[in-house]
């Protein structure tokens, strides 16, 4: 499942006084000009501004208390994601107050618009009331504080690339929230008490994102494991050879079982209709029950877009899963190992069932042993694992935390430098972070983090930033 090729749908509420309209003020033939007319053009700027980037749902200028309703009740037939909020002319407050009573946690975006009209020279009535869009902003404004409502405000034109990115951005997000709304995460078995910083509360989760935890059993996949057939296998295992290049030390018989238990794993993935599962692949009871640590991925996976964490680590699961859903790309899951600071990078990476597609190319991974466990006493100790370094190309960094009260998001930019291998047997980046790594190491760990980050081919900080705006996260942005 991805957003990346999905619109967002918006709410259009354009304001206009219904002062003018009882008036007659700007009306064609009137004295002062024809306003409406003028309105008109301004309207297609904004829906032309935003056509093929936010599907726009308008219900016509809203000017008094019946109009907002009418606006609203459109709005819930719609399931519009957010609503974009506009002041063509100064208006007053019944209306917008309507709105304010009604609207619920939809998120608002309050455009400033601006017509282009700028002078210090003298200017007509009609140009007054053409351009007095700042009057009903500023006016509504003091009622967006009394009722406590988040916002995001963007002041500029309609023919402004940057204004539009930026209302794209936060639409985007908004649509994240309500697909969070509708999401699974699986945990399998359990969270990581080796690591218990990187726990998170259930309702916490629930309470800021809306995603549910679904707790999976280690006994429903070792008896699947079990029904995995000797030929289906065995197809897998040739599809991985063809695949990948095969290490010479690798046992057949061990990488069978990871090939049956990975298979297992998917099997298990989609029949709860997950959105991500998060695995804790370094607890002796996985061990114990199918004989090592599931590290192989397949191709049904990237089919239908599924995520995969590890260490038990909901948080981080979570950053993939919404950085693939803005993107569409997938997402790696990655420790950060080492750093250079005379370089500027950090190592970072974590065995698992990695994406290949983080990679180049499928020709630069390696199917090699599960290292970490080769001299364990494990039933396959000679699980097979693949090895690869991310390509090279922007990165976005994001470590997600339960800091008690509210969930933590720290995101950074950064190159992933791709080229030779560091970490042999790990899937790994080496990232070149944008800020000094030691001012990055520092802000971190100042901050409270955990060692895990997501990590994606994109630059989505943007987007990243309104969406925790919109859910009430702590941001932090190095």
């Amino acid at each position: 499942m991805t957003l990346s090729n999905k619109i967002p749908k918006a709410g259009l509420l354009l304001f206009e006084a219904k002062w003018f309209i009882d008036l007659g003020i700007g009306a064609e033939g009137g004295s002062v000009g024809d306003l409406g007319s003028l309105l008109k053009q301004e309207i297609n700027k904004i829906e032309r501004s935003l056509s093929g980037k936010v599907s726009l749902v308008n219900p016509g200028i809203i000017f008094d208390i019946e109009s907002a309703r009418k606006a609203m009740e459109l709005f819930r037939q719609e399931k519009v994601d957010l609503v974009i909020v506009v002041y063509l002319t100064w208006a007053e407050d019944l209306a917008w107050i309507e709105i304010l009573k009604n609207i619920g946690e939809v998120p608002i975006l309050y455009w400033e618009y601006m017509s282009g009209f700028y002078t210090t020279g003298q200017y007509s009535a009609l140009e007054l009331y053409h351009n007095s869009g700042i009057v009903g902003a500023l006016q509504g404004s003091g009622s967006l504080r009394r009722f406590g409502k988040k916002f995001k405000l963007v002041i500029g034109e309609a023919g402004d690339s940057s204004i539009i990115s930026s209302i794209v951005s936060f639409a985007k997000a908004a649509m994240m929230k309500n697909t969070l709304k509708d999401s699974i995460m699986g945990l399998l078995p359990f969270r990581n008490d080796q690591m218990k910083s990187t726990c998170m509360d259930e309702y916490m989760m629930l309470k800021k994102t809306g995603m549910l935890l679904q707790i999976l059993t280690l006994a429903e996949l070792k008896e699947e494991t079990a029904k995995i057939k000797e030929k289906e296998a065995r197809e897998f295992m040739q599809y991985n050879i063809k695949s990948f290049k095969l290490a010479g030390n690798v046992k057949e018989r061990d990488f069978l079982q990871a090939c049956r238990v990975s298979l297992a794993l998917s099997n298990m993935y989609f029949r709860y209709g997950l959105s991500a599962l998060a695995l804790n692949d370094v607890c002796d009871e996985l061990h114990k029950n199918v004989g090592l640590r599931p590290c192989l991925y397949p191709e049904i996976y990237n089919s239908k877009g599924a995520i995969i964490g590890f260490e038990g680590d909901v948080a981080c699961t979570m950053a993939m899963y919404i950085m693939h859903l803005f993107t569409g790309k997938p997402a790696g899951f990655t420790e950060i190992l080492n750093f250079n600071p005379n370089e500027g990078t950090v190592n970072a990476g974590h065995p698992g069932p990695n994406n290949p597609m983080l990679a180049a190319s499928y020709g630069d991974v390696n199917i090699v042993p599960d290292v970490e466990y080769m001299d364990s006493a494990f039933e396959y100790a000679g699980s097979a694992t693949l090895e690869m370094i991310g390509a090279p190309g922007r990165v976005t960094m994001v470590n997600l935390l339960d800091v008690g009260e509210e969930i933590q998001m720290i995101v950074s930019r950064g190159n992933s430098l791709g080229g030779h291998k560091r970490l042999p047997a790990f899937p790994h980046f080496c990232i070149k972070t944008d800020v000094p790594v030691l001012e990055f190491l520092d802000k971190v760990i100042k901050s409270g983090s955990t060692q895990h980050f997501a990590v994606i081919h994109a630059d989505i900080v943007n987007e990243l930033l309104d969406l925790g705006s919109i859910m009430g996260l702590k941001i932090i942005q190095i």
